[in-house]
């Protein structure tokens, strides 16, 4: 009877926060000899860790995704007129400070970085890629990469050059072709922001550098509004560093996925001119039944996608949230601050997954995102989901032990007890687009795979 009640105030005392919306065994031996030579590689395994993560998008970008049949666009959800303060939940709460609930916000948009996009006086115009080997052979440096025509302007041909080393790959740069003059468009969209090729690293003879011509159209605005409540930013993808075996370097014109494909359904969430806001979901990433991980990823007219970091999605960042019991989660002590969906693959870092069947009961209030939104973990003692979500975790972790100078999986290589995870609130659900549940991990509680440290 007790425990009835318990769960009976818990949940209604949730459904009125709510009206404010807010590996497998060790080869020893060979792998032993060779595990030193592996991590003084570590910035190689690094990167294959970093672009299986780009596969996700496999579904939205090249090669006649982008320009197929379009995905629904998101139709916005009425933005709520109200605020409230909620009644606390916990057992333990009222030695807690009560946490004042803002309406989510999203960020404004990045107006004059959506108009370059949508109005494009640079005269450029794409197409459908279409692969010329005679062009590669002229501009190629090294195997592995892949000539395409995207475009026009002018009276010239608009070239990209694909690294495909990599399951997804990297537009390494884009070429101006017209008669026998070919030119690398090294900064084409700010003087800022230009290819590698354009650092004189890799000329080639006959190839000159042009470092004035602009496409205003391959413009990624800083911040999209999606509805009133939801939005993101794209700042955090812009600014990471694509790490090869090749060197360091940014991937300043986007990834695109030219031969690993990963099954999985696109939403358009705004459509910008010949560029859009995409949300990909890939169940075949999925290994905890009813969670299906997710990822946003910005799509440029020419098809190459950037995929959004933690940062970027301020549900997706644990480290900015506020907790209700004013302890910041994670600290300073801990790695990282972003999350990566629950329950999915190692390699695959989608930000965040989708719960089919959300029990309200399951969970309380603890804290509030970045945007305003609630920020809900499990009960005490866990629930159906943290449990399964934690043996994931603990089950799928693999990794080398430089103490025992030896591999160890399981419990031994995950940092966390089950306890330990519900202590630190490593997962958390929050309310997204169309009041749809979404669970986050944080990112330094997912499972250790040594392969893709």
């Amino acid at each position: 009877m007790a425990s009835d009640l318990d769960a009976l105030l818990q949940r209604a005392a949730g459904d009125i926060e709510r009206q404010v919306p807010g590996a497998p065994d060790p080869v020893l031996g060979s792998v032993r000899r060779v595990v030193r030579h592996r991590r003084a590689r570590r910035h190689a395994v690094e990167s294959v860790a970093a672009v299986a993560g780009v596969a996700v998008i496999g579904v939205v970008a090249w090669l006649g995704a982008v320009r197929g049949a379009p995905a629904p666009a998101h139709t916005p959800s009425p933005s709520p007129t109200t605020t409230s303060t909620p009644t606390p939940t916990s057992p333990t709460a009222s030695s807690a400070p009560t946490a004042t609930v803002a309406l989510p916000t999203a960020p404004a948009d990045d107006a004059a970085g959506i108009a370059r996009v949508l109005s494009p006086t640079t005269g450029e115009t794409w197409q459908e890629p279409v692969e010329d080997t005679a062009v590669a052979s002229r501009l190629t440096a090294f195997e592995g990469q892949r000539a395409f025509l995207v475009g026009h302007r002018g009276g010239a041909k608009i070239y990209a050059l694909v690294n495909t080393e990599w399951p997804s790959s990297d537009v390494e740069g884009l070429y101006e072709i017209a008669g026998e003059r070919i030119a690398l468009v090294a900064c084409p969209t700010s003087a800022d922001r230009c290819s590698r090729r354009g650092d004189g690293t890799y000329e080639q003879p006959g190839v000159t550098i042009d470092r004035t011509t602009r496409y205003e159209s391959l413009t990624v605005p800083t911040a999209i509004r999606v509805s009133p409540t939801f939005g993101v930013t794209t700042t955090g993808a812009m600014a990471v560093t694509w790490r090869s075996v090749y060197g360091d370097g940014a991937a300043m014109l986007g990834y695109v996925p030219l031969g690993y494909q990963v099954t999985g359904d696109a939403r358009t969430l705004r459509q910008i001119g010949g560029a859009k806001l995409v949300e990909v979901r890939s169940p075949a990433l999925g290994e905890v039944a009813g969670l299906t991980p997710l990822h946003y990823a910005y799509v440029t007219p020419m098809g190459s996608a950037y995929l959004l970091e933690p940062s970027d999605v301020p549900v997706a960042h644990p480290g900015t949230f506020t907790w209700d019991d004013g302890v910041a989660r994670p600290s300073a002590e801990t790695a990282g601050g972003g999350s990566v969906a629950p329950g999915s693959q190692g390699c695959f870092a989608s930000l965040l997954a989708v719960e089919e069947h959300h029990v309200d009961a399951d969970w309380r209030p603890a804290g509030t995102a970045l945007d305003g939104r609630r920020v809900y973990v499990p009960v005490p003692g866990g629930n159906a989901v943290s449990r399964a979500v934690f043996a994931h975790a603990r089950d799928t972790s693999f990794t080398f032990d430089d103490e025992l100078e030896d591999f160890v999986q399981g419990a031994a290589a995950y940092p966390f007890t089950e306890q330990q995870f519900l202590d630190h609130d490593a997962l958390y659900a929050v309310q997204g687009l169309d009041d749809e549940w979404l669970l986050g991990l944080r990112s330094d509680a997912q499972a250790t795979v040594y392969e893709c440290a």
